[in-house]
């Protein structure tokens, strides 16, 4: 329905779905990249082009609005609570890797750049430990 209703008519959808998969991992954010995968896909009434630009607003309100240091601070909450309370180890590899990704990309903004003075060495550490783990599945590498 979401998709018939979304090839007619996108931009009443792109703006409710680009929230919708900017959620934590779930059944909703997955739903919701799905459906605006398939509508850039059909690229019927400019969704691709619609889609492309609600993706970039979105992604750099994120980026001026949330601070790194809020940013890390959700995903290290998230991590902990999978690891600790559910003994998820992949999910608490896949809440930190989008973090990792995004320390890569290099900062943007004067504060982007101050965290990644205070915290920059720390997290590239906690990063070689991670992938460590993986290579080796040694819980000793994750619990630095």
């Amino acid at each position: 329905l979401l998709l018939r209703i979304g090839q007619e008519h996108p931009q009443a959808l792109v703006y409710p779905l680009t929230v919708a998969s900017k959620s934590p991992p779930n059944a909703r954010m997955r739903a919701a990249e799905k459906i605006m995968a398939e509508l850039e896909k059909a690229d019927v009434n400019g969704a691709k082009r619609l889609i492309g630009e609600a993706k970039l607003v979105s992604r750099e309100l994120i980026r001026v609005a949330i601070l790194w240091h809020e940013q890390w601070y959700e995903a290290l909450e998230e991590a902990s609570n999978r690891y600790f309370i559910f003994k998820d180890t992949e999910g608490m590899l896949q809440v930190l890797q989008p973090m990792h990704e995004l320390m890569a990309k290099g900062a943007q903004t004067t504060k982007e750049k101050l965290f990644e003075m205070q915290l920059g060495r720390d997290l590239e550490e906690a990063l070689a430990h991670c992938q460590r783990f993986r290579q080796r599945g040694d819980e000793k590498d994750i619990q630095q």
